[in-house]
This record gives structure tokens, sequence and C-alpha cells, in this order.
């Protein structure tokens, strides 16, 4: 089952260690990258401020028509919203729905207000909104908070001014009306952040400054060298050599990113012929996603059964894959991949 990850998702940074090094051999992660950055000869552009960041006011709240909740179309000063930027395609999208509902359900009582906005539909109009009260009829449990479709607006004053390409991006509206936090749902400090948001602890400045930062190296990674390219194009020609890299990447550019671990992974197990130190690793970086996002994401799921079936765990892999399964809609298409792959495991 081959995986499309939103490359949006794929992007977003942090600093960490990834895993000891047991592909790279005596060469470190930032000489492997280093070397590939080098000889790829690519320029980078310069880099552009968004005109919306942390600190800023909250742009006028503007949606067309609303699935589920008490409709507003502003912000109550006192309380706190997280606005969630989703599309009913989005695969990531939908496997945060269960922690945000989670999230509504634990700080509701503190002035927490979660809505969900849909965008990027190929529907339009009054379409679009039949297409999300559909989609949210089927997932009413899942989406345990307001949901509405968004307008041109909200794409332009929000997604665009913000500069973020991505879904699904939350942004945190503070007590005040201000933008308390901009990034991505699958982020792992999304609730801690929350948290302090909703105890006005939350430092404007230190966020603001972090967001920038990982703006400009998402900036080079997206206009820079195709890392994730090349790792594809070695995971063909020469395993050794992309374990190595694959590993590389993971300690210097997407450490604690499980959707970046969850690719990785993915691209060994999904074929045979990788070293038992490969399949080692990846079930290792399978794991971690898995715990990044507290074992409520079936894709990486997915991933780590056929970790577990690739090292020689077949028991492991049919339990992992059942508990995917269990975390799917039943009307999900994908879902007939899963039941193949966990009759697989059943088989040994």
């Amino acid at each position: 089952m081959m995986k499309q990850l939103a490359a949006a998702l794929i992007l977003a940074a942090v600093s960490g260690t990834a895993s000891a090094q047991d592909l790279m051999g005596n060469r470190s992660a930032e000489q492997i990258i280093a070397e590939f950055e080098k000889s790829s000869g690519v320029e980078i552009p310069e880099f552009e401020m968004p005109t919306l960041n942390i600190g800023d006011e909250a742009p006028a709240f503007k949606v067309s028509h609303w699935s589920k909740g008490t409709p507003f179309s502003e912000f109550e000063k006192g309380n706190v919203y997280l606005v969630d930027f989703w599309a009913t395609w989005c695969g990531p999208c939908i496997a945060i729905m269960p922690h945000l509902t989670d999230l509504q359900k634990k700080h509701e009582a503190n002035g927490l207000q979660i809505v969900g906005v849909s965008i990027w539909e190929r529907q339009e109009g009054d379409e679009h909104a039949s297409h999300v009260d559909a989609f949210v009829e089927n997932n009413d449990e899942r989406m345990g908070y307001a949901v509405a479709t968004g307008m041109e607006q909200m794409e332009k004053e929000w997604m665009d001014a913000a500069k973020q390409g991505g879904i699904p991006t939350v942004m945190i509206v503070d007590r005040e009306g201000k933008l308390g936090w901009i990034g991505y749902g699958s982020d792992p400090t999304l609730d801690s952040v929350l948290e302090d948001i909703l105890a006005e602890e939350h430092d404007y400045d230190e966020l603001h400054t972090a967001r920038v930062k990982s703006m400009k190296e998402e900036h080079k990674q997206r206009h820079g060298p195709n890392h994730f390219r090349h790792f594809q194009q070695l995971a063909q020609t020469d395993k050794t050599e992309a374990g190595a890299f694959g590993q590389a990447m993971l300690k210097t550019m997407y450490a604690d990113n499980p959707n970046a671990y969850n690719a990785v992974a993915w691209t060994i197990v999904e074929n045979e012929g990788w070293s038992p130190e490969a399949i080692s690793f990846a079930q290792k970086v399978a794991t971690k996603a898995c715990d990044l996002t507290d074992w409520e994401n079936p894709m990486i799921l997915d991933t780590l059964a056929w970790a577990q079936y690739r090292a020689g765990d077949a028991a492991a892999a049919v339990k992992t894959e059942t508990k995917a399964i269990e975390l799917l809609d039943p009307t999900d298409p994908s879902i007939a991949d899963y039941e193949k792959a966990l009759k697989t495991f059943k088989g040994g």
C-alpha cells in the first residue's frame, strides 16, 4: 500500500536526535547531508516573511456555512479559539480529528472553542457545504467540535498571509484576540502550547522567533535540494547508502517529525531487499512516530506493522495492524489495503 504524504506535513522540522548511528558508519549525519547539498548545485531564492504571524491580531473570521456547532462571526474576548484548516481528502487532517476532539473535551470548561474550517475542496459554494455536511455526518463522533466551510477570505487572509502551504494547519487565537500560535496540526508541541495559551503564559516573541526559524528551514528544504527525492532514488539503486541518508535526514532535518519518520520507515519496509539493520531502524522510527501521534494514526501504525513483519514478528504485526483497522472509518476506501496486509501477517 503506497502512501502519499502531504508535502507540507513532512517539511516542518524541529531539533533533536532520530536514532543511534546504526546505518551511517563512520560518517556523521551532517557530513552526509552536506555532501549531497554541495553536489546538487541548487540555488535557494530569498525567503519572504509572512504578513500574518504569531502576536498579530487575528483576521476577521468569515465562513460560508456551518455543518456543526454554534455559529459565531467574531472572537469573544476571554475565550481561546483553535482554528483547524482541513479538507475531506486530507489523510493527516482526518488522523488528528480524534485528538482535537479530546482537546475540546479536556479544555472546554476553560474557554476553548475548536472549529474545523474546510478549505481547498474540489467542490464550491453549496456543493462544498453539502459535501462537508455529509462527511461530518459520517464522522460525527470523531469530530467533537464545531465545523464550518471556509470562504476565499479565510484562505487569503489566514492561510496565504501566514504562508501556510499545507494542511492540517492550526491557528490558535488567544483570550485577547491575538494569534498565539500557527503550525501544523500534527506538531507534537501543539498540546503544550495550547495549555500555555489557556493559562496565558505563552511568550509571543519566543514563539514568533521559533516559527520564523522553522519557516526559513522549511523554505530551504522546499526550494533547495530535494532530500526526500534523493532518498527515494537511492532506495532504488543503493539501499545501503539510502539507509544512511535516510537516517541522516531524520537526525538533522526532521527529528521528532512523525510524518518524516513514517515516510522513511515506509520506504524501507514497503519492499524486501533491505538489511536487517535497516529493518531494525525502520521499526525504531515507526515506533517513535506512533509515540508522537499517541498511537492514533492508522497510516503510521500500518507502517510499524510492516516493519514488525519484515523483522520476523508476525504476531506483533497482526496486533498493530488490527489496531490500525479499528481506528479507520468503516467507509474509508483504503481499509481493503489494511485488511489485505492483516491477512498477510496472519499467514506468518
